[in-house]
């Protein structure tokens, strides 16, 4: 069992807030592991499995003194020896995390140490094209230097900035003009000696301000031409964006009557609704994926502070700097669509932490364990067997086998006509992935980013044409019999990119989307006239929407802030189109949902009379009900889906898997046959299936990686996309065991005697200790069982508890390779 622990000062209201956000979620109170203990040299001893969090050392004196050396802490100046003292005690932190077995550090402690260097952390930013102001070129001896390097670049204003500091502290705002010179800053010139004053001064003598440079300048300077920022009402504004996990979730307006902003000097908090008004919905956007981007530049740094600076123009954006513990702004809850609605910094770090490191558990307020429900299923006794099955029912949704975390780097990279060379081309599906949303549900864990701008669709657009006609020239005359377009949410693009998108699919690929069934995603944001108008001139005939609930308060509850208006509008609307298949997905198992109220949701559905319902149970624990031990939930959960599928059957629909529900004749849809057609994918989410081969691009789920993955496939060059790039090689015992798993798990089972058609072998042959342990358990029947060597015809079927279990059984039939792959990956 996992424990958090927090290198802090005990006491310090950032230790403390972080402390009560885990109790908001029922995980046990962090040990506090003393930034003094650490300087000092102490030894650090952490419990097996710690999750181990480094945060600022805040205001201790004790703590100062150790980091900067004896004096006034009130002083400015020590920067160099602060950073390097800093740096040192993480490192010692590093050491200490690796030799406790299981331990895991929730920060990069290099990344900190980029971040607390501003001139290194500028260089960063810089290159990875994030947009920051220019910078002299370093280093920069003192005053005379300064002023003589402004004049041979011709820069009239400047930022002159400590190389280590924080909080504005010795930050200068310095004016040159006609020999005349003003500096603003929060150094206090006193006796020869530099103290922080809580409140902004101006300084007009040369000398004062040469003394007060040339002592910043002994630890070293960074200087940044001067960023004329917008302002509201005279005051000028910029943004401090707390990005966690990839996902910009904070944001507040910090009004200044001076160029520094900051709260402690006499900044205040603006109003931030003016601010996007000003920017407007697309400056907004781009000024959280600015963002996003600076951040992603800390990728092993859960939670970063941008300052992100607005031009004059409100247009123009620089980020100011990177913060490692720029996330203390009490009281401020999540931005919309954010995934972080109603919650602080604090529990957005704490909910990223439970989703990043789930399935592993994380010690809950009364020391129990299972934060999620389903702890890791259990092995086999032989080496490389496949587990037995869990009690709980929920290990994983097996929507595909093997799991993407067992893809690994392909070595030697092969060539896509090579990798298709021997495949049949006719019978193929088409899949599209568009890796983008309007928000992050908060039970949501697919490859998407939020907020992409419309430079970056555009960008993704020119990517996906480049693939496609890779895929293209591999394909020898391809046949596709049926498509879908998925995400991510797909309507998020505008009708013109969608339509530019179908453009390039039917132009490149030779898909005569009209003549297949065509499945494509929507939600109720974006499922608008225009939109709706593209899919279906275009020939899209099944389109699914992810509802969720038709309660309110339960879709906001699983992180899903909509209206039930807007759900209403959204599938009037597709209805009037006339799509000859609708999809509903419904969750249970919702933080507050009752037998009643998932009723009224299965009732409200079935009110459009749906050709298509799934019912999806949430792998995401409640988030007030975390402290439940995890089989109540379990129970709950069950009791749900029975309730679920008892309505649905009772209505007249016909189960089709665990989570497919059909409405018997219903026509526009074409079942993809993954046991035995081909898959081809499209975009860098997808994934194409051959018949020895599994390929796709890199996969995470954290948003920064996400962000990242996403900008390395728009940079690919053309000839880069003829090769495929990561993927699992399947032997004749995982394909076999492929078209078990797929087969399984559909209500129809297993037909007999197509597998031994196709390979040759009965299935008990391969696998009879693990479905006789099935059977064992109730959740299996069918003819192989019951003879000896189970030859003939005939089908293996999962019960209707079987059904029930899908998520469970499918786990369990891994193979024991593909378990140790997806051990072996790290989540990202």
């Amino acid at each position: 069992m996992s424990v958090l622990a927090v290198v802090g000062t005990p006491g310090d209201r950032r230790v403390t807030m972080f402390a009560d956000a885990c109790a908001r979620y029922g995980v046990r109170e962090p040990a506090v592991v003393p930034w003094t203990s650490v300087l000092r040299g102490e030894e650090i001893r952490l419990e097996p499995g710690t999750l181990v969090r480094i945060d600022s050392p805040g205001e201790d004196a004790e703590a100062d003194g150790l980091l900067r050396g004896p004096g006034e802490p009130s002083r400015v100046g020590g920067g160099a020896r602060w950073h390097a003292a800093f740096t040192a005690g993480t490192a010692r932190v590093r050491e200490a995390v690796d030799r406790t077995p299981g331990a895991v550090l929730l920060a990069d402690v290099g990344e900190i140490a980029v971040m607390f260097d501003k001139r290194l952390c500028h260089a960063r930013l810089s290159t990875a094209g994030v947009p920051v102001p220019p910078a002299l070129p370093g280093p920069i001896g003192g005053y005379a230097e300064l002023r003589r390097r402004m004049d041979e670049a011709r820069w009239g204003r400047v930022f002159v900035k400590p190389a280590h500091g924080s909080s504005a502290s010795g930050v200068i705002a310095l004016h040159s003009r006609g020999g005349r010179v003003k500096a603003v800053t929060s150094a206090d010139l006193v006796s020869g000696r530099l103290y922080n004053s809580l409140r902004v001064r101006s300084y007009e003598n040369e000398s004062d301000l040469a003394a007060i440079v040339d002592l910043l300048a002994v630890d070293g300077l960074h200087v940044e031409r001067w960023f004329p920022k917008a302002s509201l009402d005279g005051h000028v504004i910029d943004l401090r964006v707390v990005v966690v996990d990839g996902t910009p979730t904070h944001a507040v307006v910090r009004v200044g009557r001076s160029p520094m902003t900051n709260l402690h000097l006499g900044g205040s908090r603006g109003d931030l609704g003016e601010v996007r008004a000003e920017l407007g919905p697309e400056g907004w956007a781009r000024a959280l994926d600015v963002c996003a981007r600076a951040a992603a530049c800390f990728p092993g740094s859960l939670a970063v502070g941008v300052d992100l600076m607005i031009g004059v123009d409100w247009r123009s954006l620089a980020v100011a700097e990177v913060n490692a513990f720029g996330d203390l702004l009490p009281r401020l809850e999540g931005l919309p669509g954010s995934g972080a609605e109603g919650v602080d910094t604090y529990g957005a770090q704490v909910r990223a932490i439970l989703a990043r490191h789930a399935p592993a558990e994380i010690g809950n307020a009364r020391g129990e364990g299972a934060i999620v429900a389903g702890g890791p299923v259990g092995r086999g006794e032989e080496e490389g067997a496949s587990p037995s099955v869990s009690v709980s029912p929920y290990q994983g949704y097996v929507y595909a086998y093997p799991h993407k975390t067992s893809y690994r780097p392909l070595d030697p990279r092969p060539s896509l006509r090579e990798v298709w060379a021997r495949e049949p081309h006719t019978n193929l599906f088409l899949y599209l992935h568009i890796p983008f949303c309007e928000m992050r549900c908060g039970f949501c864990n697919l490859f998407t980013r939020t907020g992409a701008p419309e430079e970056l669709v555009a960008a993704y657009l020119d990517a996906l044409e480049h693939q496609a006609r890779a895929v293209r020239d591999a394909l020898d005359d391809p046949g596709f019999v049926t498509a879908a377009i998925g995400g991510g949410t797909p309507t998020y693009l505008s009708a013109a990119e969608l339509t530019r998108m179908f453009d390039l699919t039917e132009r490149i690929m030779g898909a005569d989307l009209r003549a297949v069934p065509l499945s494509v995603e929507t939600s109720p944001a974006t499922a608008t006239t225009d939109r709706l108008a593209v899919l279906a001139e275009r020939g899209t005939t099944r389109i699914s929407i992810g509802v969720q609930s038709f309660i309110d308060a339960e879709a906001r509850a699983a992180v899903r802030p909509q209206r039930r208006e807007e759900v209403e509008a959204a599938l009037g609307a597709i209805r009037e189109v006339g799509f000859e298949a609708l999809n509903i997905d419904l969750i249970y198992g919702i933080d507050g949902q009752t037998e009643t109220s998932w009723r009224y949701s299965l009732d409200a559905a079935l009110a459009w009379k749906p050709e298509e319902i799934y019912l999806y149970p949430l792998y995401v624990r409640p988030l007030t009900g975390l402290g439940r031990r995890a089989h109540d939930w379990d129970d709950h959960r069950l009791a749900l889906y029975r309730q679920g599928r008892d309505h649905l059957l009772a209505a007249g629909y016909e189960q089709v898997s665990m989570r497919m529900f059909r409405l018997p004749g219903s026509v526009g849809v074409a079942e993809y046959r993954c046991q035995s057609d081909g898959m081809v994918g499209l975009g860098c989410g997808a994934r194409s299936y051959t018949s020895r081969l599994h390929y796709s691009y890199e996969y995470a789920v954290g948003a920064g990686q996400v962000r990242a993955i996403i900008d390395d496939y728009v940079r690919l060059a053309p000839e880069e996309f003829d090769v495929a790039n990561v993927g699992f090689r399947l032997g004749e015992d995982e394909r076999r065991r492929r078209h078990l798993i797929q087969s399984l798990l559909q209500a129809e089972g297993l037909d007999l005697t197509s597998y031994r058609e196709r390979f040759g072998v009965e299935v008990m042959a391969g696998f009879r200790e693990e479905l006789e342990r099935l059977a064992e358990r109730g959740w299996l029947e069918g003819d192989a069982l019951a003879a000896e060597e189970a030859a003939g015809a005939g089908w293996l079927r999962l019960t209707p508890e079987g059904l029930a279990h899908s998520d469970a059984i499918g786990p369990a039939l891994f193979s024991g390779r593909v378990r140790e792959l997806m051990a072996g990956y790290e989540e990202r």
